[in-house]
């Protein structure tokens, strides 16, 4: 059971794109400077964009894995932004600590009681 250069362009694409989320997820909980995440999202692009070359039996050259791998790290923004952020895989994927989420709970808590006391007139 083999599949043809088109199913496997299309299934390379798709995994790179449905991969690189995750791999975004996993850059994002490091704490290293920003130049160094995108510099290892546009290297996991190209490596997308190189192996989906391959998959579609084109001769890689710079100009086409640039191509690719941007067309790949698009996709994965909007996998990223619609999926992961969306529907809320990102918070499941790497929760807040919980002393950042008890500190955010009692912020909103104490904007809530202010915005009450505002509205019933309490405030001097």
């Amino acid at each position: 059971m083999f599949i043809s250069v088109e199913e496997a362009t299309i299934l390379v694409g798709l995994i790179t794109s449905i991969v690189i989320p995750f791999l975004v997820s996993w850059i994002k909980r490091n704490a290293w400077p920003a130049w160094v995440r995108l510099l290892i999202a546009l290297v996991i692009s190209g490596i997308g964009g190189w192996l989906t070359l391959i998959a579609d039996k084109n001769v890689p050259n710079t100009t086409s894995i640039i191509i690719y791998g941007s067309a790949l790290f698009t996709v994965a923004q909007v996998w990223y932004r619609t999926w992961f952020t969306g529907l809320g895989i990102e918070e499941w994927l790497n929760p807040p600590a919980p002393l950042v989420q008890a500190a955010a709970e009692q912020a909103a808590a104490q904007t809530e009681a202010i915005v009450k006391d505002v509205l019933e007139d309490k405030v001097p």
